[in-house]
């Protein structure tokens, strides 16, 4: 039995991009700006800095990040509007928003409070991708994770 010529299957051209990361392509060079915009509010002092400080001060606060988080779920939505996120994030966006601070909260504050901080780092991650692929890279490139990790939100492989 002849062994199979490996050189073949390395020396085909890349697939064409798919109808889903065509757009998000497009969209992230038309939406760099807004994406910009964003990152920057999200990684100031009030953005990034107060609502983890808010966590481990166990200020009722933190849960004011919804808000933002929920900002940034609606520009990511925007880039690939036809497309579900992965799953694994919609059930962390599902427990980490949508809260409302309760005193039986203080008692137990680590379980009650850090889906709403890990549902913005999660988020605030992609918007970091969305940014720093932006330009993409070009199509049938090897994958760096972060690029990877941004086409996974939007379950294109």
């Amino acid at each position: 039995m002849s062994e199979p010529d490996f050189r073949a299957i390395f020396n085909q051209p890349p697939p064409e991009p798919s109808v889903a990361e065509t757009l998000l392509r497009r969209n992230l060079q038309e939406k760099s700006a807004e994406l910009k915009t964003l990152w920057e509010k999200v990684n100031g002092e009030w953005g990034y800095e107060d609502p983890v400080y808010r966590f481990y001060a166990q200020s009722f606060k933190v849960y004011a990040v919804q808000e933002l988080t929920l900002e940034i779920v609606t520009c990511l939505e925007s880039l690939v509007p036809e497309r579900k996120f992965h799953p694994f994030f919609q059930k962390i966006l599902a427990e980490g928003t949508g809260r409302e601070f309760s005193m039986a909260d203080n008692r137990r504050w680590v379980e009650a409070a850090a889906p709403t901080i890990e549902a913005f780092q999660h988020a605030r991650f992609f918007l970091d991708m969305a940014c720093r692929y932006t330009p993409p890279p070009p199509a049938g490139t090897a994958m760096d994770s972060g690029w990877a990790a941004l086409r996974s939100l939007y379950e294109i492989w």
